[in-house]
């Protein structure tokens, strides 16, 4: 191979060793434009997920001002308190009586052993207990001085039950039960039992069923005399309160409900110490 030849295979493997050299270039050019869009859309597609996720938890600064927060406020999950609840339920409003002076005892019946009546997996002695100690708690908010026949669930003869009473230093004995009747289960309603032999507690059972039906919250039904030992052998006044029939259905769930028992309870309570007022000289 000549000089002129040599020359000449060198010169072409330059000229391809250039057009190969811009061809790499123009292959790395358009690797490095291909990673920078990706780049660039995966780092803009993080940005709006990440201000998606603001706007979902409430976080989105840039919407002050917007539509968004010109939307009226969300209600408030705040429950009603007590008193709210009565009123919003049964149109109930609590007045408060002055109970000071009054020393009353209450008497959850049964307890224990005892249950009372029962209907599913509702027991009178667990109603008439926890009726009791919201009767309680108003009448000492009253300011009354309250005593209890007993404290817990536990079983008291009745004879016991009238001898706690008789000692207890109280003027008045309020009795608290449920009532059950197999043979027709829509018999309903409050009534209240007061021994023949006691002229006074016939009258505060007549007054305190003329209260609770004007307060027209439930069926009252008449004040009944009975010869219950609990009533006969009380040495003061006393009346035996059946607040209802867990025979019915509906009163059964309504004893059974919380709500219900507090809204049972301070009607009970105004009517009482309606009643018993009076007898105080107050």
């Amino acid at each position: 191979m000549t000089r002129r030849e040599l020359y000449r295979l060198k010169k072409r493997l330059k000229a391809h060793l250039k057009r190969a050299g811009v061809v790499l270039a123009l292959l790395l050019a358009v690797v490095l434009m291909i990673c920078g869009c990706l780049y660039i859309f995966e780092h803009i597609g993080r940005n709006d997920k990440k201000i998606e996720a603001d706007q979902i938890a409430g976080n989105d600064e840039t919407n002050e001002g917007s539509e968004l927060n010109n939307e009226e406020p969300a209600p408030s999950d705040q429950p009603l308190d007590t008193d709210g609840q009565l009123l919003q339920t049964y149109n109930y409003q609590y007045s408060k009586p002055d109970a000071s002076g009054l020393h009353i005892c209450l008497d959850a019946g049964h307890g224990g052993n005892d249950g009372g009546t029962q209907s599913g997996d509702v027991i009178e002695k667990d109603v008439n207990f926890a009726i009791t100690k919201k009767v309680e708690a108003l009448l000492k908010e009253a300011g009354a001085t309250v005593s209890l026949v007993r404290k817990a669930d536990e079983y008291i003869d009745l004879a016991d039950r009238t001898y706690i009473s008789n000692q207890s230093g109280a003027s008045f004995l309020l009795s608290l039960h449920c009532n059950y009747y197999e043979g027709d289960t829509s018999i309903n309603g409050l009534e209240i039992y007061y021994h023949r032999n006691s002229e006074t507690s016939k009258q505060y059972a007549e007054k305190m069923t003329d209260l609770l039906r004007a307060a027209n919250a439930m069926n009252i039904r008449d004040a009944v005399k009975q010869n219950m030992q609990v009533l006969r052998n009380s040495a003061i006044p006393a009346v035996m309160v059946e607040m209802g029939f867990l025979s019915n259905p509906e009163e059964c769930a309504n004893l059974n409900d919380p709500l219900y028992q507090e809204y049972l309870a301070r009607l009970l309570v105004e009517s009482l110490v309606a009643t018993l007022k009076p007898a105080t000289g107050a």
